[in-house]
Protein backbone atom coordinates (compact mmCIF):
# COMPACT_ATOMS: atom_id res chain seq x y z
CA UNK A 1 0.00 0.00 0.00
CA UNK A 2 1.46 3.34 -1.01
CA UNK A 3 2.35 5.94 2.16
CA UNK A 4 0.50 8.88 2.31
CA UNK A 5 1.92 12.04 1.95
CA UNK A 6 2.80 13.61 5.04
CA UNK A 7 0.93 17.37 5.00
CA UNK A 8 3.86 19.75 6.57
CA UNK A 9 3.41 23.12 8.15
CA UNK A 10 5.55 24.21 4.94
CA UNK A 11 3.22 22.61 2.48
CA UNK A 12 -0.02 24.09 4.66
CA UNK A 13 2.11 27.74 4.24
CA UNK A 14 2.53 27.17 0.93
CA UNK A 15 -0.50 26.13 0.09
CA UNK A 16 -2.48 29.39 1.95
CA UNK A 17 -0.66 31.93 0.07
CA UNK A 18 -1.16 30.62 -3.56
CA UNK A 19 -4.86 30.50 -2.41
CA UNK A 20 -4.34 34.08 -0.33
CA UNK A 21 -2.67 35.54 -3.81
CA UNK A 22 -5.35 34.17 -5.81
CA UNK A 23 -8.00 35.30 -3.79
CA UNK A 24 -6.99 37.21 -0.86
CA UNK A 25 -7.03 37.20 3.21
CA UNK A 26 -10.45 37.13 3.45
CA UNK A 27 -10.44 33.57 1.78
CA UNK A 28 -8.60 31.98 4.34
CA UNK A 29 -9.85 29.85 6.76
CA UNK A 30 -9.47 26.09 8.08
CA UNK A 31 -12.03 24.77 4.90
CA UNK A 32 -10.51 26.71 2.43
CA UNK A 33 -6.84 25.61 3.41
CA UNK A 34 -7.74 21.94 3.36
CA UNK A 35 -9.03 22.71 0.03
CA UNK A 36 -6.20 23.89 -1.16
CA UNK A 37 -3.59 21.88 0.36
CA UNK A 38 -6.00 18.39 -0.90
CA UNK A 39 -6.45 17.42 2.87
CA UNK A 40 -8.44 17.69 5.65
CA UNK A 41 -8.69 20.23 8.68
CA UNK A 42 -7.24 18.28 11.14
CA UNK A 43 -3.68 18.70 9.60
CA UNK A 44 -4.95 22.67 9.46
CA UNK A 45 -5.05 22.36 13.07
CA UNK A 46 -2.72 19.54 14.32
CA UNK A 47 0.42 21.94 12.60
CA UNK A 48 -1.14 25.30 14.14
CA UNK A 49 -2.38 26.02 17.08
CA UNK A 50 -5.06 29.15 15.20
CA UNK A 51 -5.92 30.68 11.62
CA UNK A 52 -3.37 33.77 13.18
CA UNK A 53 -0.74 32.36 13.19
CA UNK A 54 -1.18 31.42 9.43
CA UNK A 55 -2.30 34.57 8.62
CA UNK A 56 0.52 36.63 10.27
CA UNK A 57 3.11 33.93 8.18
CA UNK A 58 1.14 34.63 5.00
CA UNK A 59 1.52 38.58 5.74
CA UNK A 60 5.39 37.73 6.31
CA UNK A 61 5.35 36.35 2.82
CA UNK A 62 3.46 39.14 0.94
CA UNK A 63 5.71 41.73 2.39
CA UNK A 64 8.87 39.78 1.10
CA UNK A 65 7.09 39.29 -2.24
CA UNK A 66 6.94 42.87 -3.01
CA UNK A 67 10.10 43.80 -1.32
CA UNK A 68 11.70 41.40 -3.73
CA UNK A 69 9.48 43.20 -6.65
CA UNK A 70 10.87 46.15 -5.95
CA UNK A 71 14.13 46.14 -4.53
CA UNK A 72 16.05 44.96 -7.80
CA UNK A 73 15.09 48.57 -9.19
CA UNK A 74 16.93 50.62 -6.42
CA UNK A 75 20.14 48.92 -8.23
CA UNK A 76 18.92 50.67 -12.18
CA UNK A 77 19.90 53.27 -13.66
CA UNK A 78 16.60 54.89 -13.45
CA UNK A 79 16.00 53.88 -10.00
CA UNK A 80 12.58 56.13 -9.91
CA UNK A 81 10.87 55.43 -13.14
CA UNK A 82 12.29 51.61 -12.91
CA UNK A 83 10.82 51.43 -8.97
CA UNK A 84 7.54 52.99 -9.61
CA UNK A 85 7.03 50.69 -12.51
CA UNK A 86 8.33 47.34 -10.49
CA UNK A 87 5.13 48.87 -7.83
CA UNK A 88 2.46 49.10 -10.97
CA UNK A 89 3.35 45.44 -12.16
CA UNK A 90 3.06 43.84 -9.07
CA UNK A 91 -0.13 45.85 -8.78
CA UNK A 92 -1.69 44.36 -11.47
CA UNK A 93 0.33 40.89 -11.21
CA UNK A 94 -0.15 40.15 -7.25
CA UNK A 95 -3.76 42.21 -6.83
CA UNK A 96 -4.98 40.75 -4.12
CA UNK A 97 -1.51 40.89 -2.57
CA UNK A 98 -1.44 44.49 -3.19
CA UNK A 99 -4.69 45.75 -2.21
CA UNK A 100 -3.74 43.71 1.33
CA UNK A 101 -0.84 45.34 1.81
CA UNK A 102 -2.12 48.70 0.76
CA UNK A 103 -5.45 49.28 1.56
CA UNK A 104 -6.39 45.83 3.68
CA UNK A 105 -3.64 47.03 6.09
CA UNK A 106 -0.83 49.32 6.20
CA UNK A 107 2.21 46.94 5.95
CA UNK A 108 2.97 48.15 2.80
CA UNK A 109 3.33 51.88 3.49
CA UNK A 110 5.54 49.99 6.39
CA UNK A 111 7.79 48.53 3.55
CA UNK A 112 8.11 51.63 1.90
CA UNK A 113 8.22 54.18 4.59
CA UNK A 114 9.60 52.60 7.36
CA UNK A 115 12.94 52.08 9.31
CA UNK A 116 14.39 49.93 6.28
CA UNK A 117 12.06 51.43 3.87
CA UNK A 118 12.58 51.65 0.21
CA UNK A 119 11.61 55.14 -0.06
CA UNK A 120 14.14 56.91 1.45
CA UNK A 121 16.55 54.57 -0.99
CA UNK A 122 14.72 56.01 -4.02
CA UNK A 123 15.12 59.67 -2.90
CA UNK A 124 19.07 59.47 -2.45
CA UNK A 125 19.07 57.36 -5.68
CA UNK A 126 16.77 60.28 -7.96
CA UNK A 127 18.76 62.87 -6.21
CA UNK A 128 22.14 61.04 -7.65
CA UNK A 129 20.79 59.94 -10.77
CA UNK A 130 19.01 63.29 -11.75
CA UNK A 131 21.66 65.49 -10.09
CA UNK A 132 19.00 67.50 -7.82
CA UNK A 133 19.19 69.19 -4.68
CA UNK A 134 17.81 67.03 -1.69
CA UNK A 135 14.51 69.19 -1.63
CA UNK A 136 14.14 69.08 -5.55
CA UNK A 137 14.60 65.79 -5.75
CA UNK A 138 11.76 65.02 -3.12
CA UNK A 139 9.30 67.14 -4.90
CA UNK A 140 10.72 64.76 -8.19
CA UNK A 141 9.84 61.62 -6.21
CA UNK A 142 6.79 62.69 -4.39
CA UNK A 143 5.06 63.89 -7.54
CA UNK A 144 6.02 60.68 -9.15
CA UNK A 145 5.09 58.25 -6.84
CA UNK A 146 1.89 59.46 -6.04
CA UNK A 147 0.50 59.29 -9.47
CA UNK A 148 2.43 56.15 -9.55
CA UNK A 149 0.22 55.10 -6.71
CA UNK A 150 -2.92 56.36 -8.35
CA UNK A 151 -2.44 54.27 -11.29
CA UNK A 152 -1.17 51.06 -9.41
CA UNK A 153 -4.80 51.56 -7.65
CA UNK A 154 -6.83 51.33 -10.37
CA UNK A 155 -4.92 48.14 -11.95
CA UNK A 156 -4.98 46.50 -8.60
CA UNK A 157 -9.16 47.43 -8.65
CA UNK A 158 -9.28 46.49 -12.23
CA UNK A 159 -11.17 49.29 -12.92
CA UNK A 160 -9.83 50.26 -16.32
CA UNK A 161 -8.37 48.02 -19.30
CA UNK A 162 -4.82 49.56 -18.79
CA UNK A 163 -1.78 47.40 -18.42
CA UNK A 164 0.85 48.07 -16.49
CA UNK A 165 3.00 48.42 -19.49
CA UNK A 166 0.61 51.47 -20.13
CA UNK A 167 0.60 53.13 -16.77
CA UNK A 168 4.77 52.76 -16.98
CA UNK A 169 4.65 54.66 -20.58
CA UNK A 170 2.24 57.30 -18.84
CA UNK A 171 4.44 57.70 -15.72
CA UNK A 172 7.73 58.25 -17.91
CA UNK A 173 5.62 60.81 -19.75
CA UNK A 174 4.90 62.49 -16.93
CA UNK A 175 8.39 61.94 -15.08
CA UNK A 176 9.60 63.63 -18.46
CA UNK A 177 6.65 66.65 -17.78
CA UNK A 178 8.29 67.32 -13.93
CA UNK A 179 11.96 67.22 -15.24
CA UNK A 180 11.29 69.75 -17.01
CA UNK A 181 9.59 71.68 -14.26
CA UNK A 182 12.73 71.43 -12.33
CA UNK A 183 15.04 72.18 -14.75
Amino acid sequence: MPQKQRVTPEIILDSSFRLFRREGMDSINARSIARETKCSTQPVFSCFANLGLIKDELELRAVQLFRDALEPALGSGQTLLDGCCAYLRFAEADAKTFLHLFVQTHLGMEVLFGADGLYPKLLEKTAEQEKLESDRAKEMTDAVCLYANGLAYILAAKTTDMSADEACRRLSAMLDVTRARLA
